[in-house]
């Protein structure tokens, strides 16, 4: 009788999202310290692939990290955060200051957005293959939330323009 094992290993093997624009949640983003160094801080950022909208990878997750400003210590990345923040320029509870942040933070939690993934090869800080979130790559997203159970629709698009004569309106 063969015997039965069961092992573990301590990485879960997955494989790579492959290389794309992907719709996305900013899941959780909180402030997080280094292991070699406590003083020091990063702003890390977790994705998952929207399961809502039809693409590849729905519900993987996917992280990024923001460091301090090398300009301004205080802060985190600048570009980066206004970047994420412009992606919902049209929504009517757009803000532009925040008081510090835990306001900030609170703010990008939960947003969609798009970002573009990419595999990188092995590198001085990781030895396997990894997917990275491209610099600077947030954009706005296409898809509207959608309510459970409801069919995902894409955002109108604009208008275009018609010519069209005085003789042409009815009133």
């Amino acid at each position: 009788m063969a015997e039965n094992r069961y092992e573990f290993s301590d990485r879960e093997e997955r494989d790579l999202i492959d290389d794309g624009i992907y719709e996305v949640t900013l899941d959780t983003a909180e402030v997080k310290s280094y292991k070699t160094d406590s003083s020091k801080q990063y702003l890390s950022l977790k994705f998952i692939i929207r399961p809502d909208v039809e693409q590849k990878f729905g519900n993987r997750l996917v992280f990024e990290t923001i460091f301090r400003d090398k300009t301004n210590p205080d802060q985190f990345d600048h570009r980066k955060l206004q970047k994420i923040i412009l992606t919902q320029k049209g929504k009517d509870t757009f803000q532009t200051k925040f008081a510090n942040e835990d306001e900030l933070i609170q703010y990008i939690n939960g947003l969609t957005m798009q970002i573009h993934i990419s595999r990188k090869d092995p590198d001085d800080y990781h030895d396997e293959p990894y997917n990275e979130v491209k610099y600077l790559s947030y954009r706005p997203s296409n898809i509207k939330l959608a309510e459970l159970g409801a069919k995902v629709e894409a955002a109108p698009k604009k208008q275009e323009m018609i010519d069209f004569e005085a003789d042409d309106l009815p009133f």
